[in-house]
């Protein structure tokens, strides 16, 4: 349910996020085990975010996100893609990249986070101007996806044309 979340908020859909929160809420009332307790709250808070997120409040959802106890959660690769992506939408690009500088706690790594995470990566540290920086994120996704599907295709020409504006060739 968790990872719906971002969908969701894409779609404006505060009506699902809602009904998340509420499972969410139930289900950490209910656990026996403390991780799963653990686990549930913290969607449930993360819900309450992503409304904001859903209704554009960039300022309401960054405060949101700093609040959340992300040590619940060291596995919410997404909500960690999430802030980030909104602390430079309100031009806090260093905290965003200190944020994105940091390897994901992922043990299962999914390549589409990851590449995304470093699509992100790439995206602040062009902002900052910290070319040299940028040029290997963007290197990745262009590699990563080199054969992706359509879908993916405009994250690997943004990719390839950063590359372009910034000097490094893809390999």
């Amino acid at each position: 349910m968790g990872a719906a979340l971002g969908w969701w908020a894409a779609m404006a859909d505060t009506v699902s996020i809602r009904d998340v929160a509420r499972r969410a809420d139930s289900l950490g009332r209910v656990a026996r085990k403390v991780r799963d307790r653990d686990f549930w709250r913290y969607v449930a808070a993360a819900s309450r975010v992503y409304i904001a997120v859903a209704r554009q409040d960039t300022s309401a959802a960054v405060e949101g996100f700093a609040m959340l106890p992300d040590s619940l959660c060291p596995d919410c690769v997404l909500d960690q893609l999430r802030k980030a992506q909104l602390l430079g939408l309100r031009g806090r690009n260093r905290e965003a990249a200190e944020l994105l500088d940091r390897e994901p706690h992922n043990p299962n790594p999914v390549p589409l986070t990851t590449v995304f995470w470093w699509l992100e990566r790439g995206r602040v540290k062009e902002r900052l101007g910290k070319n040299e920086e940028a040029i290997p994120a963007y290197r990745l996704v262009a590699d990563w996806w080199r054969n992706a599907d359509p879908e993916l295709q405009p994250y690997v020409a943004e990719a390839r044309a950063a590359l372009k504006r910034l000097g490094g060739k893809p390999q």
